[in-house]
């Protein structure tokens, strides 16, 4: 079960924007000589595909993350996680480019990491994967998600998928309309804003059912009206009148 409490769902993007900003910054302020055994050339097999790149041990970057995470950025544009593997180890898989590969110096990927994820679009797919990984630890891995080969709709529309794709929106959400968030006098509008591409991933827009929907909206509405709170230093009742706010006739659309 995903939380959807103002105060969980920031908690959980500081820890996934920790173990992204921790590990883009290992990469842009260590020496080489620092990688050592943190950073170093991985080749996988996976479903008859060969992967090719450098794994991280991120536990040797943050010393105080409980579990074991291994972050391996491989040529073949995959991005994803395994939930334990055989080991019981948790495995982030990132893309990079194909002419990066494990017998590449390692000041290539070096300089790319820092390059490449501090871009937003980049960004959002580390930090949704990491979305993931706090997931499966908060819920002793009891949450599972669906394959989008099998079931686009049950794909997107799971717990798992539609946090995940909030909290990478949230992400740049914080960071672009905190400080300017007296400029939306109503949530509708403020909505109709962040509703978007740029933003919000298309996929998930595309293939998002009214139920999730109004879930995602319910969350962002507690964010909105608790941002507005502080910058007022006025007290907030989510009670009063959010479902009544947040009503949408059965295309998505505010009534």
């Amino acid at each position: 079960m995903i939380v959807e409490d103002v105060k969980d769902d920031r908690e959980n993007r500081s820890k996934a924007r920790r173990v992204v900003d921790n590990t883009i910054n290992f990469f842009s302020d260590s020496t080489i000589e620092d990688f050592g055994e943190v950073v170093y050339p991985y080749d996988a097999t996976a479903g008859g595909k060969s992967f090719s790149g450098f794994r991280v041990d991120y536990n040797k970057i943050d010393t105080e993350f409980d579990e074991t995470v291994y972050i391996f950025f491989n040529n073949q544009n995959l991005a994803g996680i395994n939930n334990k593997d055989s080991n019981g180890d948790y495995v982030i898989w990132l893309p990079i480019p194909d002419g990066i590969d494990s017998d590449s110096d390692v000041s290539l990927i070096k300089q790319y990491i820092p390059y490449a994820y501090n871009e937003p679009a980049q960004r959002i797919i580390f930090i949704h994967e990491v979305v993931h990984l706090l997931d499966f630890i908060r819920s002793d891995d009891k949450i599972q998600g669906y394959d989008i080969t099998d079931d686009v709709d049950k794909h997107y529309n799971s717990p798992l998928e539609s946090n995940a794709y909030y909290q990478e929106a949230m992400d740049v959400i914080e960071k672009k309309y905190r400080s300017t968030i007296d400029r939306y006098e109503t949530f509708p509008n403020f909505f109709l804003e962040v509703w978007h591409p740029a933003i919000f991933s298309k996929n998930f827009m595309d293939n998002v059912n009214p139920a999730v929907l109004l879930k995602i909206q319910k969350r962002l509405y507690k964010w909105y009206e608790d941002v507005r709170k502080e910058s007022k230093d006025e007290s907030v009742d989510y009670s009063s009148h959010i479902l009544n706010m947040v009503e949408r006739d059965n295309d998505g659309h505010f009534e």
